[in-house]
């Protein structure tokens, strides 16, 4: 605690919180961007979550956590703004081994559940259910030639208890089964890019991807996608960036990455990759 308190006058953090008059909190963020000396600002959720722009703030500190995604990504977003010029870091603080990560833990499952079902535009149903499912749900027996295992072999990755190395192995060999090239980079000196796949197209161009893995438990945010965007050689035509991650990708991520012409594979591709 004396650490902290330390730490705390030396930093001199200015506070937002909705106590303060209009004109108080209009100079609270004035002093925070102009002061080169003032470089840390303590909001409030409820007060800094909407209606700020910090793109002069590039990292993102929870502590005293609101147990609502939604509203923390809108509070996280105050630094994801048009013209930030760095990658935003967050960094969520839970007490190890007490219900708070019990809370964390549900809120995540939970989470994936809503950006597979709902963030989606469209759900690939022969991805998630078998014929006799799809059948069912009409109350038919499908026809025999239709029937098939409860999990096909595009679905039996067990993403969980594959290591980084191992995940970057199995994508490559799911790009190789469809005609690719794929070299590996060497882990120390790839700058960010895990793997290289190249074919011919139709008309004999020939297409370069570049593919990052991310074998994360949790979304990818937009600075992993960044992070690719800012490793991929520009003067190589036909080059497309790649970036795997099965547990999927936040919207300000998929927002980034559809602007540059990044192309992003969550588990729904790789099921496909794998299947067809």
């Amino acid at each position: 605690m004396r650490a902290i308190t330390s730490a705390l006058e030396l930093l001199q953090p200015l506070v937002y919180t909705g106590d303060l008059l209009p004109s108080q909190k209009d100079a609270t963020i004035r002093e925070f961007k102009e002061n080169q000396a003032r470089k840390v600002l303590v909001l409030s959720v409820r007060a800094g979550g909407q209606g700020l722009n910090l793109q002069e703030a590039s990292y993102v500190f929870h502590f005293d956590r609101w147990w609502n995604p939604a509203i923390e990504h809108q509070a996280e977003d105050r630094s994801h703004r048009l013209g930030q010029t760095f990658p935003v870091n967050v960094y969520k603080y839970t007490c190890e081994d007490t219900i708070e990560e019990k809370i964390d833990q549900i809120l995540r499952e939970k989470q994936l559940l809503f950006d597979e079902l709902v963030d989606d535009v469209s759900i690939d149903l022969k991805s998630k259910l078998t014929s006799e499912e799809l059948f069912g749900l009409f109350g038919l027996t499908p026809p025999e030639r239709a029937k098939s295992s409860r999990r096909s072999a595009g679905t039996a990755a067990n993403y969980s208890e594959m290591s980084g190395l191992e995940f970057e192995d199995y994508v490559k060999r799911l790009l190789e089964r469809k005609g690719w090239r794929v070299q590996s980079t060497p882990p120390t000196r790839d700058g960010g890019i895990d793997l290289i796949a190249q074919r011919d197209d139709d008309v004999g161009v020939q297409v370069s991807l570049y593919v990052q893995c991310k074998n994360h438990s949790s979304p990818v945010g937009v600075d992993a996608v960044r992070e690719l965007n800012g490793s991929l050689p520009r003067q190589l035509a036909g080059a497309r960036g790649v970036l795997v991650c099965p547990s999927g990708f936040s919207a300000d991520a998929i927002a980034f990455g559809k602007e540059r012409g990044l192309i992003l594979w969550d588990r729904h591709h790789l099921f496909e990759l794998s299947s067809a």
